[in-house]
């Protein structure tokens, strides 16, 4: 069945011959229930007093970059964009012409607009088995995948999508709701088009960070979040030229936590913009502080690690480094890293905001590289002046299989006009064979483990040039390093 998109959709999904419900509130863009109307009828399904009628299957859909869209593209584009999903989405239900299997429609079948760029869906009662809901959850990132022609332009959007099979304990629909946002924010960060779940586990595991969010809001307002700077070394003659500051937790009982543990709540709520701004500024205090305390500076360069959540929203991360750029510090000092995946998870956003950083002279570095799912041709398009390699591949070195992957990867390396860093350099046999292949700088337990800014200072003077680089640590039998009892301690909460 196709719909006509200048014509309102009703906001419930029934079966043919019955006459449609009147529709009190519509979405006034796509013609669907909005919010509180999917609210009050997922309410008044769970209310009912026959537990067979008040089992259902609930299904939301969230677009990945649609901010980026609106301010790329223009408001006009993004709103017809989403007319064309809701309508899509309508038919999925309705049409049975698709030759896949999806849900017998029944009369209480709802799908709404539940705000910006987010889309729910209710099956039911009664609720699907679980391999229907999860063929018909696998089918809803298709239906956003498709082109969509808008004004001459194609459009190719993809969507992260969660889905809940009701059980006896959700009475009410906000249980209900947040366990879907659950399973779709799972979807979301697990990459484009993914579908989940929702298990009992998945909120277990929420109110964990949930109570660790609010740990760390006491923490960054508190003054325990710190950073330490881990040394990169030019591996041709040993000299320190720049550090990677490393944010940890020095949290009051557990000592110093490493950020691997705390960056999904920081994420999640998104602390991560206000604490990311903070790191930036804190990076930029050391440098002149190093500058001060020696009279010249120490490192070429610190690079601080960018979420993606500070891309979705570019504004605070700007106004932090324009501030900063206006307070005469320059920018140059400065080196952004961005993963391989942030990079092609929005590429047109990701092409705006560089732009703009390039302007005020930042320079931008590839975090993880060959870890993630983009082209050459792709990374090509943006301003890259440093490549960091991940310690996953250099690991490997050692072995015939391993140094023919991390060869393939300093060749691809090659053909940007960047510098190259190796992560995770951990022995001379790893170093050596880099140093060999052109690898200009290296990173890892082999030089230093991340030290407090003040340890720092130190380090830099016993790394003149022409230094044979001292393992931190007690060497172990074939070169390697053990890690420092200081690293050993960094653990989760």
């Amino acid at each position: 069945m196709q719909l006509e998109l200048d014509r309102p959709v009703d906001w419930t999904v029934r079966l043919v011959g019955e006459a449609p419900a009147a529709v009190e509130f519509p979405d006034p863009l796509t013609g669907l229930a909005d919010r509180h109307q999917f609210t009050r009828h997922l309410q008044e399904i769970l209310s009912d007093p026959d537990p067979d009628r008040r089992a259902v299957t609930v299904f939301a859909l969230n677009l990945d970059g649609f901010r980026a869209l609106n301010t790329l593209r223009g408001f006009r584009v993004g709103d017809e964009a989403l007319k064309i999903i809701a309508a899509r989405l309508v038919s999925s239900i309705r049409s049975r012409d698709s030759g896949e299997a999806g849900p017998a429609v029944r009369d209480r079948d709802m799908v709404a607009r539940l705000g910006g760029d987010e889309f729910g869906i209710i099956c039911g009662p009664p609720a699907l088995s679980r391999a229907v809901a999860g063929a018909f959850a696998a089918r809803l990132p298709r239906i956003v995948e498709a082109p969509i022609a808008i004004g001459g332009q194609s459009l190719c959007l993809t969507a992260g999508t969660g889905f809940v099979v009701t059980i006896p304990a959700h009475r009410e629909a906000d249980d209900v709701l947040r366990d879907l946002d659950l399973a779709m924010r799972q979807a979301k960060a697990l990459g484009p088009g993914k579908v989940v779940a929702w298990e009992p586990a998945l909120t277990r595991a929420a109110m964990r960070r949930c109570t660790l969010a609010e740990e760390l809001r006491r923490a960054f307002d508190n003054h325990e979040l710190v950073l330490h700077y881990q040394p990169i070394l030019r591996l041709s003659d040993a000299r320190m030229v720049g550090a990677e500051a490393l944010l940890r937790w020095n949290h009051p009982s557990e000592g110093l936590v490493s950020s691997a543990s705390f960056l999904p709540p920081l994420e999640e709520t998104g602390l991560i913009v206000e604490v990311g701004s903070w790191v930036i500024r804190e990076a930029v205090r050391q440098i002149e502080s190093w500058r001060r305390l020696y009279g010249r500076d120490i490192v070429d360069w610190v690079s601080v690690n960018l979420s993606a959540r500070q891309f979705d929203d570019p504004s605070a991360l700007l106004a932090t480094l324009r501030g900063i750029y206006e307070g005469g510090f320059s920018l140059r000092r400065l080196r952004l890293e961005i993963t391989e995946t942030g990079f092609m998870r929005n590429p047109e956003m990701t092409r705006a905001v560089l732009a703009q950083l390039d302007a005020l002279g930042i320079q931008i570095a590839i975090d993880d590289f060959g870890t993630g799912y983009s082209s050459l041709n792709s990374l090509r398009n943006y301003p890259v002046d440093t490549i960091k390699i991940d310690a996953e591949f250099i690991s490997g070195i050692g072995t015939a299989d391993g140094e023919k992957l991390a060869q393939a990867l300093l060749n691809i390396a090659r053909t940007y006009d960047a510098a190259i860093v190796a992560k995770g350099v951990e022995t001379v046999a790893q170093r050596d064979f880099l140093a060999a292949r052109g690898c200009g700088f290296g990173q890892g337990y082999l030089f230093a483990e991340p030290m407090a800014g003040a340890l720092l200072g130190a380090y830099a003077l016993t790394r003149a040039v022409g230094a044979e680089p001292a393992p931190a640590g007690n060497p172990l039998p074939g070169g390697t390093v053990s890690r420092p009892a200081s690293e050993n301690r960094l653990r989760a909460v």
